[in-house]
């Protein structure tokens, strides 16, 4: 490595200048003398630039082994890694940072024009692009970088510990069920071996259900909250009746609730202990197309061929309904969801290209308002694509999928705040 220092040379500089007097006539000179040189230090400047490569390699499934992730901890939800030249021997760089969009499999990042020395790098790893998104790992690395030679720097990162916040949002896909937390963004709990699943819904204990239809036969699942198979309910034995593709539950699991596309005006309801099916069947519900329930059990069928909302007891038994006439439907209402305060809520798709609205209705089904009227935290910002569906958590956070777009986007106070992305996806929940 060279070094090249600037050299300081002491000399005897001769100044001389005129000075006014005070009498205001005569000029004064100053006589000629000798100035001490001063030993001032240089940093040493690099004079030529090269190369430095860092690799990683991002495993493709998120149970991977740590034998597949290099550095040791990098996630499998990385999606860009920068790269920051922080010091060329103990001088602070301002070369700025390379910023790399990476997926799954192996990666070189070469870093051009890095000065030659001992240089100190850092390394931060997000799961977005452009890192941006959640900070998922970083650390530091250093080497000394030569002339000529593109010089591989070992990395080392450290998981950031980003507490659990916010929702557990249930992605479900065609053959799996992925759980994870919309604030630290860990998987909580991977469910596979499903077959066509197309619903899903939680109780407040956690236990997760899922319609699906393992050799044709369309299926209710339980799981616990830790993915163990509690239950196992078959239901398009039941003579004239199948198709069901939104599920709902009560609270506390004693009832599940099945629509049932294909007769008109019916659902099963399964007692949650035995599975034993009751067929609900009344005009004033519709061709059902979305399910929810509030904190009292009470069920909520929205109907997109007859463009109404109906309530029903815990019992199955009719209570009321809003219809098209009363507002807030729309061009095509998509789906259905009941949040913190038991406020019913519908997503409305849009139209050639607009984004969809979220309308809200009382308990009782009293149409309140549509978005312009809601909280901005239920206003969807730059939403270009009709909304898929929409889901409350608890504390009446909104989280929305929009069609074709396989991402669930959290929104808060007008913006979208946090995303679970599952290829595929099917439906999803929140809890």
């Amino acid at each position: 490595m060279k070094k090249f220092i600037l050299p300081i040379l002491a000399a005897a500089v001769t100044i001389s200048g005129t000075a006014c007097s005070n009498a205001g006539g005569s000029a004064t000179t100053i006589p000629s003398q000798p100035i001490a040189s001063v030993a001032t230090p240089v940093a040493a400047v690099p004079s030529v630039t090269s190369s430095a490569k860092f690799t990683i390699t991002i495993p493709a499934k998120v149970a991977a082994s740590s034998n597949s992730r290099k550095p040791k901890y990098i996630s499998s939800a990385t999606a860009s890694v920068k790269i920051t030249l922080v010091s060329v021997n103990g001088v602070a760089s301002t070369m700025a940072p390379l910023v790399s969009n990476v997926g799954p499999g192996t990666t070189s990042i070469t870093m051009p024009n890095v000065p030659v020395g001992n240089d100190v790098f850092s390394a931060s790893a997000y799961d977005a692009t452009n890192a941006s998104g959640n900070l998922l790992s970083s650390g530091t690395a250093s080497g000394a970088i030569v002339s000529g030679v593109t010089t591989s720097i070992p990395l080392t990162l450290v998981q950031t510990v980003v507490p659990d916040s916010g929702a557990n949002v249930y992605a479900l896909s065609n053959t799996q069920m992925v759980e994870t937390n919309s604030g630290s963004k860990t998987v909580k709990l991977t469910i596979t071996g499903l077959t066509s699943a197309n619903a899903i819904t939680t109780d407040v204990s956690g236990n997760i259900y899922i319609n699906h239809s393992p050799n044709g036969q369309d299926t209710v699942v339980k799981y616990s909250p830790t993915g163990t198979l509690l239950k196992t309910i078959p239901y398009n034995t039941i003579p004239g009746e199948w198709y069901g593709n939104a599920i709902a539950v009560s609270p506390n699991g004693a009832t599940i609730w099945v629509e049932d596309s294909h007769n008109g005006n019916a659902l099963y309801r399964f007692d949650g202990s035995t599975g034993a099916p009751t067929i609900i069947r009344d005009g004033n519900i519709g061709t059902a197309s979305g399910l929810a329930t509030d904190s009292s059990g009470n069920l909520f069928v929205m109907s997109t061929q007859a463009w109404s909302i109906a309530k029903l007891n815990s019992a199955g038994v009719y209570q009321t309904k809003v219809t098209q006439s009363a507002g807030g439907f729309g061009v095509s209402p998509s789906s259905i969801t009941v949040d913190g305060q038991n406020n019913v809520l519908m997503s409305v798709s849009g139209s050639n290209g607009s984004p969809g609205s979220i309308s809200k209705f009382s308990n009782s089904l009293a149409y309140l308002d549509s978005n312009t009227a809601l909280p901005s935290t239920w206003i969807i910002p730059g939403a270009s694509a009709p909304i898929g569906t929409v889901v409350s958590d608890a504390n009446s956070n909104l989280f929305i999928s929009l069609m074709n777009n396989y991402q669930i986007s959290g929104i808060s106070n007008g913006a979208v705040v946090s995303t679970v992305s599952m290829n595929d996806l099917r439906a999803f929940t929140v809890r």
